[in-house]
């Protein structure tokens, strides 16, 4: 197992505070959030997803689903604390899908609102969205809003892939 001190700038509740700013990379129960966001922006040397886009994203789309299907059984038996910790996962891995899908890292949490209005490929008010769920991140609401955010950045990716092939 890896542990790297989190920069500050990746320092944003609900993922990591001053308190827990650990990254622990290969941990079953650690804190990996943004792991290749983060690992690119202390080494520069990891895999880096957001170069090869065809290959690269589409099995983390297929890791929704099947967190997507677990996330709805929680939440059906009402177990709402028990399903926070796949919430904040499945959104760390929206946020780095969304940044992924146009062609670069996360590269701080900080000004996560700023940084979403630069992108291209983005659902509609998707920051606003993204920041309404991640302030409520163990509510039934918050996991039908990702469930629409992820099929929205699906389309999103399905039309970039297009206007790239051109």
């Amino acid at each position: 197992m890896l542990s790297i001190e989190v920069p500050s700038h990746f320092i944003y509740e609900p993922f990591y505070s001053k308190e827990e700013r650990m990254l622990e990379v290969d941990a079953k129960n650690g804190r990996s959030f943004f792991a290749y966001d983060i690992l690119y922006d202390v080494h520069k040397e990891t895999k880096t997803p957001w170069r090869d886009v065809q290959k690269d994203i589409r099995p983390f789309f297929e890791k929704w689903e099947t967190q997507k299907e677990e996330l709805h059984m929680l939440f059906s038996q009402r177990k709402a604390k028990k399903a926070a910790p796949y919430m904040k996962q499945a959104a760390a891995m929206y946020i780095s899908l969304l940044f992924w899908i146009n062609g670069q890292p996360v590269r701080r949490l900080n000004q996560l609102q700023e940084d979403i209005a630069d992108l291209t490929y983005k659902p509609i008010n998707c920051a606003e969205r993204l920041m309404f769920l991640l302030q409520r991140v163990s509510s039934y609401q918050s996991y039908i809003q990702l469930t629409e955010l992820f099929n929205e950045l699906r389309k999103q990716y399905a039309k970039m892939l297009i206007f790239h092939k051109k």
